[in-house]
C-alpha cells in the first residue's frame, strides 16, 4: 500500500500541475530565503490566504530551489497520510489498517490532490494527524497526553491558516474540548491556543498595520449574500465515493471520472464500513453505560454492595491488548473512541459550509479524505471472516481499476495537453526551457507582474536564483547590452515577431511540449547586433531617460503595426509610464488623432543600456499616404506627459501605410 502510495505520488516526475497558484506560493516560499513573509497569495473571496503554507513550503524550498523538490515534498507528506491512515486502522483491527490505507493509497482524489504544491493539498496530511493526535490525547497518560493535547489544539487552530476551508478543525477543536473534558487540563490547551495565536500574529499584524484594506474586505465578504446549502455533504459523498474526478487530469477528455464501476463497489464499501463503525461505536455506548451503572442488570441479591464500579477487564481487539482509556469519565474504548474520532471528522467540514457566503469547491473538503478511507476500513470491525473477506476482495478490486485508470490518465497527459484540467500546465515543460537555457535569460510572456500573470510566477520561480528578466512580450522587445537567452512562449508571440523582423532570430532552438501545445523558443542574442529595418531618427531624449533612435511600420496580418526604437539611459522615474502612438490623417492635424493605440511600458523591466523596441498594434487603417504618427510617454495616474529636452511632449513623423 505504501509502495502504491508513493508510486502514484512520486512518479511521472514533472507531469505535476505548476501555473499561477502553484508559483505564486512558490515566490512567497522563496522570498523567505531573504525576508519574513506575513501574508500569503489572494484568496478567491480576494483575501490573502495567512502565511502558514508559504512557512511550510520554505522549508523544502530551503534545500533546493528547484519546484520539482517542493511538489514531491507535498506527495510525501500525503504519503505519510497514508502511513497514518494504516497505522490508525490498525488500531481496531490489522485488516481494517490495510484496507484502509490502501483506499487512500489508490484513490483519485487523493492521488491528484497530493502531486502539486497548493494549499489544499496539505489539508489531507493536516487532517491524519490532528485525528492522530486526538486519538493519542485519549490513550495516553501523564505527559505524553498533555503533550498530545497541546499539538491537537495547536494543529486544529491552525489549520485555518493553512486554507480558510481549516475552519472546520476549529468547530472539531471545540468538540474535543467539551468532549473530552479539556477544561480539566488547560495548561496544555492554553500551550497549544499560544502556539496558534503565535503563528497568527504576523498576519494579524500585517491586515491591521501594513494593509488594512484587508479588514474591510474581511467584513465585505461576512457581511456579503450568504446561502444555507447541502453543498458540502455532496462534495463529501463526490469526494467519498471519488465521482466525477476525471477533470483533474483529462480536463475535457475525461473518459474514468464518471465511470460507475469503482464508484457503485466504492458505495458498498462505505455502507459495510458505516455498520462496522455503528457497531463499534453502539459497543462503546453499552460499555460507558455499564460502567456507569454497575449493578442495572443484575438481580437484587448480585449487586454489589462496593459503590465503586470494577474496572473494565482488557478486550482483546484486531490482535492489540485494549485496555480503558486512562481519561477520567471516558469509558468507551479506544476503538469506540477512534471511530468517534472518524465520524467527527467526516462531518465537521460540511458542516462548516452549511452557511456560506462563497462557493464551496470540493477541495476545500480533502479534510474529509482521511476518514473516508477509515470508514471503509471500519467494514473489518468484529465482522464474519467471510465478510472480511469479501471486504478486502472488493477493495482490493477497487484498488486496482482506481490504479490503472490513474496509469493511464498520468500517461495520457505526459503526452497531451488536455484542456481545462489542473494539468494543463505542468512543471516538465517550463521547467525544461528554464534549466536548458544558458544564463543571463530575458523571458518573454503574456505580462510581468507575477501576482497577475500565472506565467510570469511560473517563470520568476524557475528562474529565481539566475540572473533573469520577465518581460511583457505583447507589446515589448528587449535587446540587453550583454549576452543572453531570450526566451519566447511560442513563436506566434508578437516580440517573436519582431525579433524576425529585425534579423536577430538565430541559432533558433525549440523546446517541445505536448501534443497541442506549441513549442517555446529560445535565441542567444550577443548583446551588439543592431535590429534591422528601422528607419532612423536624429536621437530624441525624453526626460524619463530613454531615447527615440527609429520607427518601422508594416503589416502583422490584419494587423498594422508600429514599431519604435528606443534606446534605455538612466531612468529617472518610478512611475507606471505608457506610450501613446496617435495616427492622424489630413483632417485629424490636431485635437483628437484618427487613431490611438497606448501600451504598457513596465520600465522596471528596463535597465541602463538596453534597446526596447515598443509595439502598437492598429486595425483597419485604410491605405494611402499623408499619415502622421505622434509618439510619447505619459505617466500613470496623473496622465501627465513626459518632455523632451527642448519641451516637447511628443515626436511627429511622416507615415505612409501600404496595403495589407
Amino acid at each position: 500500500m505504501i509502495a502504491l502510495a508513493a508510486a502514484l505520488r512520486f512518479g511521472w516526475a514533472g507531469v505535476n500541475s505548476f501555473a499561477g497558484d502553484e508559483a505564486r506560493i512558490s515566490l512567497d516560499a522563496l522570498r523567505m530565503h531573504d525576508e519574513f513573509v506575513m501574508a500569503g497569495q489572494q484568496s478567491s473571496v480576494n483575501i490573502p490566504f495567512l502565511p502558514l503554507s508559504v512557512w511550510v513550503y520554505a522549508l523544502p524550498y530551503r534545500l533546493s530551489n528547484d519546484p520539482l523538490f517542493a511538489t514531491q515534498f507535498t506527495a510525501a507528506l500525503n504519503v505519510l497520510a497514508v502511513i497514518g491512515v494504516l497505522a490508525l486502522g490498525r488500531k481496531w483491527h490489522p485488516g481494517a489498517g490495510w484496507i484502509a490505507a490502501l483506499f487512500l493509497a489508490a484513490a483519485p482524489y487523493g492521488v491528484f490532490y497530493a502531486r502539486s504544491i497548493w494549499q489544499p493539498n496539505l489539508l489531507a496530511p493536516l487532517a491524519t494527524l490532528w485525528l492522530g493526535l486526538a486519538y493519542l490525547a485519549v490513550t495516553q497518560s501523564g505527559r505524553p497526553r498533555s503533550a498530545a493535547i497541546a499539538a491537537c489544539v495547536a494543529v486544529g487552530l491552525s489549520v485555518v491558516q493553512v486554507h480558510f476551508a481549516g475552519v472546520a478543525f476549529v468547530l472539531g477543536t471545540a468538540y474535543l474540548f467539551f468532549r473530552l473534558r479539556w477544561y480539566k487540563s488547560l495548561i496544555p490547551v492554553i500551550i497549544g491556543a499560544a502556539v496558534a495565536l503565535i503563528f497568527a500574529l504576523p498576519y494579524l499584524y500585517y491586515i491591521t498595520v501594513i494593509d488594512p484594506n484587508v479588514l474591510a474586505r474581511f467584513g465585505s465578504v461576512a457581511g456579503g449574500e450568504v446561502a444555507y446549502s447541502l453543498d458540502g455533504f455532496a462534495n463529501l459523498t463526490r469526494l467519498a465515493l471519488n465521482w466525477d474526478w476525471g477533470y483533474l487530469g483529462q480536463g475535457d477528455y475525461d473518459t474514468y471520472g464518471r465511470d460507475p464501476f469503482a464508484p457503485l463497489l466504492v458505495g458498498l464499501l462505505l455502507l459495510n464500513g458505516a455498520i462496522g463503525l455503528v457497531r463499534e461505536l453502539v459497543t462503546g455506548w453499552r460499555r460507558t453505560r455499564d460502567h456507569e451503572h454497575p449493578d442495572e442488570e443484575k438481580p437484587v441479591g448480585e449487586r454489589s454492595e462496593d459503590p465503586t464500579p470494577p474496572p473494565a477487564p482488557p478486550r482483546i481487539q484486531g490482535g492489540e491488548t485494549e485496555k480503558a482509556p486512562p481519561v477520567e469519565g471516558l469509558e468507551m474504548g479506544r476503538g469506540a473512541l477512534l471511530a468517534e474520532f472518524v465520524l467527527l471528522l467526516l462531518l465537521i467540514s460540511p458542516l462548516a459550509f452549511l452557511r456560506h457566503s462563497s462557493p464551496v469547491l470540493i477541495h476545500y473538503q480533502l479534510i474529509a479524505l482521511p476518514a473516508t478511507a477509515l470508514l471503509v476500513g471500519a467494514g473489518m470491525i468484529r465482522a464474519r471472516a467471510e465478510t472480511q473477506l469479501l471486504t478486502a476482495a472488493v477493495a482490493v478490486t477497487v484498488a486496482v481499476v482506481w490504479t490503472l485508470q490513474a496509469v493511464n490518465t498520468l500517461n495520457y497527459a505526459a503526452l497531451n495537453r488536455p484542456p481545462n484540467s489542473a494539468l494543463s500546465s505542468i512543471l516538465r515543460e517550463s521547467r525544461d526551457v528554464a534549466y536548458g537555457s544558458e544564463a543571463p535569460v530575458l523571458m518573454f510572456t503574456h505580462g510581468d507582474v507575477a501576482a497577475i500573470d500565472g506565467e510570469v510566477a511560473v517563470f520568476e520561480t524557475l528562474l529565481w536564483d539566475q540572473p533573469h528578466r520577465v518581460i511583457n512580450g505583447d507589446v515589448l522587445l528587449i535587446l540587453p547590452s550583454e549576452p543572453t537567452t531570450l526566451i519566447a512562449t511560442l513563436a506566434p508571440f508578437q516580440m517573436w515577431e519582431e525579433l524576425v523582423a529585425a534579423g536577430l532570430a538565430v541559432d533558433v532552438r525549440e523546446f517541445p511540449r505536448r501534443e497541442g501545445a506549441l513549442p517555446f523558443m529560445t535565441t542567444r542574442y550577443d548583446g551588439v547586433s543592431d535590429p534591422q529595418g528601422f528607419t532612423a531618427l536624429d536621437p530624441v531624449a525624453f526626460a524619463d531617460g530613454t531615447t527615440l533612435e527609429g520607427w518601422r511600420v508594416r503589416w502583422v496580418g490584419s494587423r498594422f503595426r508600429v514599431s519604435t526604437l528606443w534606446r534605455v539611459g538612466d531612468l529617472t522615474t518610478t512611475s507606471v509610464v505608457q506610450q501613446f502612438h496617435h495616427l492622424r490623417n489630413a483632417d485629424t492635424r490636431e485635437g483628437e488623432p484618427f487613431m490611438g493605440s497606448d501600451v504598457p511600458l513596465s520600465i522596471h523591466t528596463w535597465r541602463s543600456g538596453d534597446r526596447v523596441i515598443v509595439m502598437a498594434d492598429f486595425f483597419d487603417v485604410p491605405p494611402g499616404d499623408g499619415y502622421t504618427l505622434d509618439i510619447g510617454h505619459y505617466t500613470l495616474p496623473d496622465l501627465q506627459r513626459i518632455t523632451r529636452a527642448d519641451g516637447e511632449t511628443f515626436v511627429r513623423v511622416d507615415v505612409t501605410v501600404p496595403p495589407p
